[in-house]
């Protein structure tokens, strides 16, 4: 077991035989930059441990600076209270009790049914990144995720940065009513049978528990004014790269805050980013 860290401990993790390959390599190290900043390392603690892990299990290793930004992103979030010794039959009913805390959160089904049978579904207070080259298809599986959680009646929001709210909301229309065309749609060249079709859609929509916005400039720091003033359980953000840039920061300092911001959304409002 891990003991808790002072201030300035130095802890290098172990080698595992699976690299942070591209693709995964900055959510990776953020992750570990968070947990390592609980156990109480400080800035410069946290720098030397990233590094060494860098260039032991990134596939390319991440730019210096890139470690750099990561690590002064984790210190500015407060570690966690130390514990007093506990017995170790105190220690595991702590653990249970934890795990029958968990259990009995709701769990959000995903999108898909393999998504569900591999990774059980999505809990509140969970922060979920899909990544992927463009045109992979992200977007559309979030969309499709957002179609099953409005026919469950599960209160959601997608915050699009990208597509526009019509967009989406075609997206939408066309799962429900596979036979109207994108292409279609796009190009307002419809058949009175595809009017009749987004007609029900918009009857349809008005049972769902939806709220589709498309804020260009959206940041972490207003959507706790969204939440405040909606209820929802699971909120999407398409997509990080567009969240509104921090004047005075590097691009993947401001991405690094953004990621760290809508975990601890994800925990405080207790629903799935």
């Amino acid at each position: 077991t891990m003991g808790y860290l002072q201030p300035g401990t130095v802890m290098v993790s172990p080698k595992l035989d699976d690299p942070f390959i591209t693709g995964n390599r900055n959510i990776a190290m953020i992750k570990l930059g968070g947990s390592l900043r609980r156990h109480g390392l400080n800035e410069e603690s946290l720098f030397q441990v990233l590094c060494k892990v860098n260039q032991e299990r990134c596939r390319p290793p991440l730019p210096e600076q890139e470690i750099k930004v990561i690590a002064h992103s984790a210190a500015q979030y407060a570690p966690a209270p130390v514990n007093t010794y506990q017995e170790e039959s105190d220690q595991t009913l702590f653990l249970s009790e934890l795990l029958k805390a968990r259990k009995s959160l709701p769990i959000i089904p995903y999108g898909t049914d393999w998504l569900n049978e591999t990774l059980g579904g999505a809990r509140p207070g969970e922060l979920i990144v899909l990544g992927g080259r463009p045109g992979d298809g992200k977007t559309s599986l979030a969309v499709s995720w957002l179609y099953e959680l409005a026919k469950q009646h599960v209160p959601a929001a997608y915050l699009s940065l990208e597509e526009t709210r019509e967009a989406i909301l075609s997206r939408l229309a066309v799962m429900v009513y596979p036979d109207l065309h994108p292409k279609r749609i796009d190009m307002v060249d419809l058949r009175e049978e595809d009017w009749e079709a987004l007609g029900a859609f918009d009857r349809i929509t008005q049972d769902w528990s939806l709220v589709v916005r498309d804020n260009v400039g959206f940041q972490v720091e207003d959507a706790h004014t969204f939440l405040d003033s909606h209820q929802v359980r699971v909120v999407f953000v398409d997509h990080l790269q567009q969240v509104a840039r921090r004047k005075g920061i590097s691009e993947h300092e401001s991405l690094a805050h953004e990621v760290y911001g809508w975990k601890k959304l994800a925990v405080e409002k207790q629903v799935t980013v």
